[in-house]
């Protein structure tokens, strides 16, 4: 079954963070109760998209119905509205969903659904994800791990690059690629700016490649787990909450 599962850079992230996350999450797609965080950063998301699509500056009482009450999401849209909405291009798209076919997967569908996709002139494009709660420093985001693997973050924009390059209906230049830490405090940690290269594309495409290998020869069950929880509770003695559901296998 998993070549009926997009590809997409989630499935990567969880499959390379730990299998058995890829196995319960993606492929048999177990429902999981959604943690508060999560609902608070796909309100906020939500909100921003809405923003967006109005093609003008929300007033207080716009941005008021759009959160529909909630005072959290409102304070960080807010704050968005002021300091980047009239930054961002007037000529741009939205919860962009691109999908690709790969001669080199044939089998595989490959997916993304970018957030933010502006244009800089005919031929170029700037990508931007949002991202609620904590910044992420420059070295975490740039680290390449013990297996020459990117990071979740860098993975994610090097895979919304290849996408645009790939798709017939796109074949722009992704001359910038952008993290946007929306509950940034200071004003200088909001961005993580870079340009993606052949490298970082390469490494992604090494990623599906060893992604597809790993399944068909079984040897995915071999895999560490390499569970982060970026410092916010000590990782759990034994692996993670998946390793532990795996043992209904043993």
């Amino acid at each position: 079954d998993f070549e009926d599962r997009k590809v997409s850079v989630s499935l990567l992230n969880n499959f390379f963070e730990c299998p058995w996350k890829w196995y319960f999450r993606n492929l048999l797609q177990l429902p999981e109760a959604k943690s508060l965080s999560l609902e608070f950063g796909n309100r906020v998301h939500s909100a921003i998209d809405k923003i967006l699509k109005l093609k003008k500056t929300p007033t207080q009482k716009d941005l008021e119905e759009i959160v529909e009450g909630d005072k959290g999401v409102l304070k960080v849209v807010s704050m968005w509205v002021e300091s980047r909405l009239p930054e961002i291009a007037e000529r741009r798209e939205n919860e962009q969903s691109v999908s690709v076919v790969d001669e080199r997967f044939p089998r595989f569908h490959i997916y993304g659904k970018i957030d933010l996709i502006e244009h800089i002139d005919a031929k170029n494009v700037r990508v931007t994800d949002f991202k609620t709660g904590g910044v992420r420093k420059k070295s975490e985001i740039e680290k390449i791990d013990d297996d020459g693997r990117l990071s979740g973050y860098m993975r994610q924009l090097a895979m919304y690059s290849y996408l645009l390059k790939q798709s017939p209906k796109w074949k722009v230049e992704v001359s910038g690629s952008r993290l946007e830490f929306l509950e940034a405090k200071v004003g200088g940690e909001s961005m993580y700016d870079t340009v993606i290269d052949k490298e970082q594309i390469d490494l992604l495409i090494q990623d599906i490649k060893d992604y597809d290998q790993l399944i068909k020869t079984g040897d995915w069950t071999s895999r560490p787990c390499n569970y982060n929880s970026y410092g916010k509770v000590p990782p759990p003695a034994g692996g993670c909450e998946y390793c532990k559901m795996s043992e209904i296998y043993k």
